[in-house]
């Protein structure tokens, strides 16, 4: 059966919504030993999400079977819940966990495309939203402010919805530092173009193997894309999965404010890095994608070291905006470096082949 998690236009809460709806029906489907894998595909205007049945759903005791999911012993839920007071954590939890308890009726909402109506206040039923699953629910003027400076605001959503987006939030988005000072913080989600919410597990935890390049909130999205980009061709040769792929990687910065006890986390700033060409290279051509993307993980730790950055801003640069001036620009960085840390970079030349591989995407 399709559930349908339609879009408000805030692609972090979207995208963890269908996350979490995948992830309540996983945890069903376990429990019933079902042998169908779950799973997520984006097709515009929602998400469909397949799993049980809402009829089998019904005869299945649900009682404390999410509850391992909803635990402040995973250190996601301090994650996504970071903008909120620190009191009001432990009941947001609860409340989710409460909701989760009543699946049935929680699943029922999604059994039909409905519109998820968002609101800039918050009516009995509706919870607000995070700084951490967007930006643009957490910032901006929604009214006229002519007489005085206010930050707005808060959107918020249906309980249900706002329990799923949480939930898949704390589960899936991967959290990193930004800079040298610890002082901004990046979420990254990648979105889910055609997946299984198994195969997902195993690209998401390939990838967040080892420390990201940190020069700046564009370098660590490029790195991580590279990284899920070649946890899918590694597990395509194998032929563990064949289609699973990711349309973009959702970014979401966050940013301390204040000090000492008035410290506080607030949403910074929010964006989609293309995975377009990153697609593309896996599923062209299988040997040389994997030496293109050894070759770029190679370059973005290389750039992670004091006055070596440029290599990685340009080569994040070339990913994101694949034409002939971000091409040149990065050709240029990489030669100078590779001419100046001959033994460094020896290991980090673009053979012929990789070349005009990447060439063939440049627009």
């Amino acid at each position: 059966m399709y559930y349908y998690a339609t879009k408000t236009g805030l692609p972090m809460f979207d995208a963890c919504r269908a996350y979490g709806l995948a992830l309540i029906l996983e945890r069903l489907g376990r429990v019933v030993e079902s042998i169908e894998d779950v799973t997520i595909q984006d097709v515009g205007a929602m998400y469909l999400v397949q799993g049980l049945a809402l009829d089998e759903v019904k005869e299945i005791p649900t009682r404390d079977i999410f509850r391992d999911l909803v635990t402040l012993e995973n250190p996601g839920w301090n994650q996504v819940l970071i903008t909120n007071k620190r009191k009001d954590v432990e009941k947001k939890i609860a409340r989710v966990d409460e909701l989760l308890e009543n699946c049935t009726t929680l699943l029922s909402v999604f059994a039909q495309p409905t519109p998820c109506a968002l609101q800039t206040k918050t009516p009995s039923g509706y919870e607000s939203l995070p700084g951490s699953l967007d930006v643009c629910a957490f910032k901006g003027f929604r009214t006229d402010k002519l007489d005085k400076y206010n930050e707005g605001i808060e959107l918020s959503t249906p309980e249900g919805h706002w329990a799923l987006g949480l939930l898949g939030g704390a589960n899936f988005i991967y959290w990193t530092w930004i800079g040298g000072k610890f002082d901004d913080k990046a979420g990254l989600l990648p979105v889910p173009q055609s997946i299984t919410l198994t195969n997902h597990r195993q690209i998401k935890s390939i990838a967040e193997a080892g420390k990201l390049s940190r020069v700046s909130m564009a370098v660590v999205a490029a790195h991580y894309a590279v990284r899920l980009a070649d946890a899918i061709r590694g597990k395509r040769a194998t032929r563990t999965i064949i289609a699973d792929r990711y349309s973009d990687l959702i970014v979401q910065e966050l940013a301390q404010t204040g000090t000492g006890i008035t410290k506080s986390w607030k949403a910074k700033s929010g964006s989609l890095f293309p995975m377009e060409l990153l697609m593309s290279l896996v599923d062209k051509n299988e040997n040389t994608s994997a030496e293109v993307l050894r070759l770029w993980k190679q370059l973005f730790d290389y750039g992670n070291n004091k006055g070596k950055e440029m290599i990685a801003i340009t080569l994040a640069d070339l990913i994101a905006h694949p034409s002939l001036e971000s091409a040149e620009s990065h050709f240029r960085v990489h030669l100078r470096a590779s001419l100046k840390d001959k033994w460094e970079l020896r290991d980090a030349l673009y053979p012929t082949d990789c070349l005009q591989e990447v060439m063939h995407h440049v627009r």
